[in-house]
Formats: C-alpha cells, structure tokens, sequence
C-alpha cells in the first residue's frame, strides 16, 4: 500500500500530484521531488515526518538530502519499516 505517500506529503505536494504518484508510482519514482513541486526548506519536514511517522531515525550528522530526492529513494529506506507495518 502507498499511503505512506499520502502520509509524508500532505500539506508538501499539491493532492492531484498525491494522487497521481500513489495511482502511478511506477511512473513517479524517479522523478526529482523538486520537479513535483516539493520546496527545498519542505525537505527537512519530510525528514522529520519520516522519523515521527515511521520511527525510522535519521543520523542528521551525516544526513544527505540526496537520500530524499525521490520517491524510490525514500521508498528504499522506508522499505523495511513498510514490510514491518
């Protein structure tokens, strides 16, 4: 299910671009956050809802906001707390 989607950008993304990803992640994967609308300050709030949300706990000393780029590349760190719920 990827209402972890739903979860981590409500309120970051505008709800049809919500929509879409979660209808489609296929097609949404690899596209730059940025590109979806998501402003770069809106990163940390994302950071910050993944260790609320997910209990998955981010070392912020060496924290690269690559890791956050994409869907699929929080979709790879969030995977084993995904299987786990």
């Amino acid at each position: 299910m990827l209402t972890w989607i739903q979860q981590l950008f409500a309120g970051l993304l505008p709800e049809p671009v919500i929509a879409a990803a979660i209808d489609d992640f296929e097609a949404y994967r690899d596209i730059d956050l940025a590109d979806l609308g998501l402003e770069s300050l809106a990163v940390m709030q994302v950071a910050i809802r993944i260790e609320e949300l997910f209990g998955h706990e981010i070392d912020y000393d060496s924290f690269q906001f690559g890791s956050l780029r994409t869907l699929g590349t929080i979709e790879a760190q969030l995977r084993p707390t995904l299987v786990e719920a």
